[in-house]
Order: C-alpha cells, then sequence, then structure tokens
C-alpha cells in the first residue's frame, strides 16, 4: 500500500477521545500527528473504581468493594464514596492551566450521584473552566475523568461547528455513522462531516467500545 500510517500513542481512553477531536481532515498525516499528540499530551486522566479483591497496592490496605481513585495510572485515594472519590480525583488533576474537564459516569452512579460530582468539581474549578458531564455507561469504571490544559471545547467547536456529542455505545439516527463510537454522533452534522475522523478513528477506540 501507498498510504503513510501513523500510529499516534495515548494510555487511557480520555488522551484517545482528545486526540480524535483534534484531527482534521484537511491537514496532512504529519499536521495530524503533530496536533493529536499535543492533545493528548494536555490530558490528565482520572478512574475510579473498585476492588475485586482483597489485597495491598501502592502503599494501601484494600478490601474487596473498596472504592478507589487513580490519577493517571496510580492509585491515590481507598474507601470513599464513588462521589467524593471522583471529587479528591479531580481536585488531585486540576492545577492553574486546567481549562476543560469531561467527567464520564459508568454503571452503579445515578444521574443525581453524577450531578452531585459534578457540584462539587464545579465549586472547586471556578468559572474559568468548562466541565462537561456524560454518561458513558462504562463497566468497572465509576468515573473517568478528563482534566485538560489547552482549549479542547474550541477544537471541539471548530470540528463539529458547536454541537454536542455522546461518547461511547452505539446510537441510532441520522446523524450517526453505523458501527461507530457515539461520540461521533452529531445529530446534525457528523454524517456530512465525519466520515474520514471515523475511519482514522475507529481502530485507536476498538478499547472504548461497550
Amino acid at each position: 500500500t501507498d498510504r503513510k500510517i501513523i500510529v499516534v500513542p495515548t494510555r487511557t481512553i480520555p488522551q484517545g477521545l482528545s486526540a480524535l477531536l483534534s484531527f482534521d481532515p484537511d491537514a496532512s498525516a504529519d499536521e495530524n500527528a503533530s496536533a493529536m499528540l499535543s492533545a493528548a499530551e494536555n490530558v490528565a486522566t482520572g478512574t475510579v473504581t473498585f476492588a475485586a479483591r482483597d489485597s495491598e497496592f501502592g502503599g494501601f490496605k484494600i478490601k474487596e468493594g473498596d472504592t478507589m481513585g487513580m490519577t493517571n495510572g496510580k492509585l491515590e485515594f481507598v474507601g470513599d464514596t464513588p462521589v467524593r472519590s471522583v471529587y479528591k480525583v479531580a481536585k488531585a488533576l486540576m492545577n492553574k492551566h486546567t481549562s476543560f474537564i469531561t467527567l464520564i459516569y459508568g454503571e452503579g452512579i445515578t444521574e443525581e450521584e453524577a450531578n452531585e460530582a459534578l457540584r462539587l468539581i464545579k465549586n472547586k474549578a471556578g468559572d474559568g473552566v468548562d466541565i462537561n458531564l456524560v454518561n458513558g455507561g462504562q463497566p468497572v469504571y465509576y468515573y473517568m475523568i478528563s482534566v485538560e490544559r489547552s482549549g479542547r471545547y474550541n477544537i471541539k467547536r471548530r470540528i463539529w461547528g458547536g454541537s454536542e456529542f455522546a461518547f461511547f455505545g452505539i446510537l441510532p439516527g441520522d446523524g450517526c455513522l453505523p458501527g461507530t463510537p457515539t461520540f461521533f454522533c452529531d445529530q446534525k452534522k457528523v454524517a456530512k462531516k465525519s466520515p474520514a475522523v471515523a475511519d482514522a478513528a475507529d481502530p485507536a477506540l476498538g478499547a472504548a467500545r461497550p
């Protein structure tokens, strides 16, 4: 084949999503690789999950069922509620350069709990940070959180015309590409704008599919 293939290395789902949202179908492969890598590097990732068994890890004694909060893969907190844990994780990841936060809540978290977590994080982050709450529905992780230094919201507006989109799973509708993750599903514009994005991104997001 005469196609040029460039692998953009990412370690977490939020990094991959941020990188994919910086893809520009009109740019060259090298330009896209540089932009996507830069976007991924500006993302800090937090997760909140639960212990499957009793263990000791990272200096913590963990009991089966304990809630665990992690920042960039490092265990930071054990034993609090999921809401308090994700707040602690967000607090640990935020700094003066934070501009955008995406909070994705999964199985076992009610809408009320997710909104309480959103309220706590908003109060801590202040008005200068854009925060987006998404019902991801993912198993295993109560929450995944993306904390970004650069203005991904501006990138999102440039690519998607400012429309909202959803993460994970598959949704029906004229604005969705069959077989692609639903964050490509812009109900008004994705059918026109995303074929190249979906083709480039789909292999990288295999692990994010339900």
